[in-house]
C-alpha cells in the first residue's frame, strides 16, 4: 500500500512539472492543476480501494484455513513428541508394578513410598490407588498418610436423612457446611496444614485443632471442635464412618479419597 501510494504522488508531481519546464505561454493554469490532479485522484484512489478490497477478501479466505491447518500440524507435532513419553511412562508402570506385586514386601513398600512422593501426578496418583485398595495394611495407611501429606482441601459428606436440628446445622454453621434437600445431604469442607509430628496429626488450619489422626487405615476426629467422629477406609476408595455434633445422634460421613 505504500508503495501504491509513493507512485500515485510521483504520477501528480510529474504531471504538473511537465507544465512548468515549458515557457510560461504553455504552463498549466491554476484550474488544469485542479483538473489534474482531481483525475488522479479519481482514477489511482478507485483503482487503490480495488485492489485494497481484493487482498482483505483473500485474507479473509484463507486466513482461518491456515490457522486451523496451523493448529492441526501444531497437535499432530505435540501428539508426536507426547507417544515415546506416555510409552516410556507405561512401562515405568508396568516395571514398579511387578515390584509392588512381588514377594520382597520391604522392597514393594520402598517403591510404593517412592511414588508416592514423586512429584509427577501419574506416579503419585498410580501408587495412591495401589496403596487404598491393597489388601496390605502397612500400604493402606501409607496411602493415606501420603494423601493426606499431598492435599489440602477435605470434602466431607454426610447423609442427613431423618436427622433434623442441631445435630446437622450445628456442624453445618460452625464449619462453614451446606445443606441439599433434595439428596438429603450435608458438605463440609476443611483445609488442613502440613504434617505436626509434635502433635502427631494434621492440623485444621483456621483453628489449629487436629483435623485427622490417623491410625492403620482410620483416622479420628476427636480432636475438632463440637464434633467428634471415626472415619475408617473401605473397599471402595473412600474412608466411611459417623460425626457426631455436640454428643447428638452419629450421622453417616463419607470422605472420598480415591476419585473416578
Amino acid at each position: 500500500m505504500r508503495y501504491e501510494l509513493r507512485n500515485f504522488w510521483f504520477q501528480v508531481r510529474t504531471s504538473l512539472a511537465v507544465g512548468q519546464d515549458q515557457d510560461d505561454a504553455c504552463a498549466l493554469t491554476e484550474d488544469e492543476k485542479s483538473t489534474t490532479i482531481v483525475s488522479f485522484f479519481t482514477k489511482d484512489f478507485v483503482m487503490l480501494d480495488l485492489r485494497l478490497v481484493l487482498i482483505a477478501l483473500i485474507s479473509l479466505v484463507s486466513a482461518p484455513q491456515v490457522t486451523a491447518q496451523s493448529a492441526f500440524d501444531d497437535f499432530m507435532a505435540a501428539e508426536e513428541t507426547a507417544a515415546p513419553q506416555r510409552a516410556e511412562q507405561s512401562e515405568t508402570l508396568r516395571n514398579f508394578s511387578e515390584i509392588l506385586n512381588g514377594d520382597d514386601r520391604a522392597r514393594s513398600l520402598d517403591a510404593l513410598k517412592f511414588l508416592l512422593y514423586r512429584d509427577e501426578p501419574e506416579y503419585h496418583n498410580f501408587a495412591t490407588e495401589f496403596g487404598v485398595f491393597s489388601t496390605d495394611p502397612a500400604m493402606r495407611e501409607m496411602a493415606l498418610q501420603a494423601l493426606f501429606d499431598r492435599r489440602r482441601q477435605h470434602r466431607f459428606v454426610l447423609d442427613i436423612k431423618d436427622i433434623e436440628g442441631r445435630a446437622v446445622s450445628g456442624i453445618t454453621d460452625f464449619y462453614g457446611g451446606v445443606t441439599n434437600a433434595e439428596t438429603q445431604q450435608a458438605y463440609v469442607t476443611i483445609t488442613t496444614t502440613p504434617y505436626d509430628s509434635d502433635a502427631d496429626c494434621w492440623k485444621q488450619a483456621e483453628r489449629g485443632f487436629c483435623a485427622f489422626i490417623l491410625t492403620g487405615d482410620a483416622v479420628s476426629l476427636r480432636d475438632w471442635t463440637y464434633v467428634t467422629g471415626n472415619l475408617e477406609l473401605n473397599d471402595e476408595g473412600a474412608m466411611v464412618g459417623t460425626m457426631s455434633y455436640r454428643n447428638g445422634p452419629p450421622i453417616p460421613a463419607r470422605l472420598q479419597i480415591v476419585y473416578d
